[in-house]
């Protein structure tokens, strides 16, 4: 018995539906498109919050971080 066995024993299904072949819902080549795009400007908030997130992060690690000098008196 592998790993991915032993682990498909411990799994939890993400929702209490059966998987399944019948299409429930269509959706328009437009409407992914425009999934896309919202989805990439959400991408790209995150990733300017966590370039920023980042940034300070760094500013506290340096010795002339006002946190850092607050700490060392």
């Amino acid at each position: 018995m592998g790993m991915a066995d032993k682990m498909k024993e411990k799994a939890i299904p993400i929702s209490s539906t059966g998987k399944s072949n019948v299409v429930v819902k269509q959706i328009s080549r437009a409407d992914v498109i425009a999934l896309n795009i919202a989805n990439a400007v959400v991408a790209l908030q995150n990733q300017k919050e966590n370039i920023a997130g980042a940034e300070t992060f760094e500013g506290y690690k340096s010795i002339e971080s006002p946190y850092i000098k607050k700490l060392i008196k």
